[in-house]
């Protein structure tokens, strides 16, 4: 086989692939579209052209209808306003000046491939998609010397008191820890064990 004709190695990820959506409304459209070039000029100036154009493909934006829209996936940017979407979450950030949701179940599925030959954070990661649901925030309103916020974890359990929710789950992961700990250290006596044994066969026995 002649030098250089390998196969290039590729590899693919089996990490969750995040994507995000930022929008924010424009008050007053002129004064960011200088804003916007002036930033644009003072990036081309620091880092030159071709970089310049480059953050721009990786990180792109949009105006629409008086809203900065920017994210990593276009097809995102390219619906933003288009449909009307109704999840309960975007009642309670509504109004505020940030707000965010975080989908534990989409989180929690998209990394278990990644240690899906580890048996203990297969099962651990089982017993969470069976606990936790989802993480909102809002918040952001400056009163006299302090900025509020708000947050809150959901249990999949809508029923059972979150503190025993909590205590279990906590027990659970710590038992099997416990047991993994357990099974490692097994293991591990076993083999210096067989190592012992192999070095002893080695010498010969006087007759």
């Amino acid at each position: 086989m002649e030098m250089g004709s390998e196969e290039p190695y590729t590899y693919k990820s089996t990490e969750p692939d995040a994507k995000f959506l930022l929008a924010t409304s424009i008050g007053d459209k002129a004064a960011f579209d200088r804003l916007s070039a002036a930033i644009k000029d003072l990036i081309a100036q620091k880092t030159g052209d071709e970089i310049s154009d480059e953050i721009n493909k990786k990180m792109p934006y949009s105006i629409k209808d008086n809203w900065f829209v920017t994210g990593n996936d276009s097809t995102s940017m390219n619906n933003f306003g288009n449909s009307k979407t109704d999840h309960l979450f975007i009642g309670k950030i509504k109004g505020h000046p940030m707000g965010g949701f975080i989908d534990i179940q989409k989180f929690i599925s998209g990394s278990k491939p990644s240690y899906a030959n580890d048996s203990v954070s297969t099962i651990i990661a089982d017993e969470s998609l069976k606990t936790w649901q989802d993480i909102i925030f809002y918040g952001g309103e400056f009163k006299k010397d302090h900025t509020e916020m708000y947050g809150e974890i959901n249990f999949v359990d809508k029923k059972t008191n979150s503190l025993k929710l909590l205590n279990k789950y906590l027990g659970f992961i710590a038992l099997k820890v416990m047991e993994d700990e357990e099974r490692r250290e097994e293991e591990r006596t076993s083999m210096d064990k067989n190592i012992r044994i192999d070095n002893l066969s080695t010498y010969p026995v006087n007759k």
